[in-house]
């Protein structure tokens, strides 16, 4: 049987997200109105929460924004269908010239039998 990872995205701007499931790319952001505005505007906010099941071979990518908006959709998912090992390298090639970014990768994968 697969097994499948389950990861829970808690999102409020400015952040970006994106998970690639079977080698199709969804772009995340936060949609409710309170995870909209950036964090820290107000005293109380809600993040928009999200559930994702990652099986073999995706991948689940948090961003900083402007490094999500530098990306095109060609540019991310090719970077993420890399070796987990190869993908932030790639993406940071592209950030070299931005001041500040981010990127965390979590990725599905399986451990070979030994």
């Amino acid at each position: 049987a697969a097994v499948a990872l389950l990861v829970l995205l808690a999102s409020v701007a400015p952040a970006a997200a994106a998970v690639l499931h079977d080698g199709s790319l969804e772009r995340l952001e936060p949609r409710l109105p309170d995870a909209v505005q950036p964090l820290g505007l107000h005293e109380e906010f809600w993040p928009d929460f999200s559930r994702h099941e990652l099986h073999e071979g995706d991948r689940l990518i948090l961003l900083s924004k402007d490094l999500a908006t530098a990306l095109s959709d060609e540019e991310l998912t090719e970077a993420l269908q890399q070796l987990p090992e190869e993908t932030l390298p790639r993406l940071y090639l592209k950030a070299r010239g931005m001041p500040y970014c981010a990127a965390l990768l979590v990725a599905a994968v399986t451990e070979p039998a030994a």
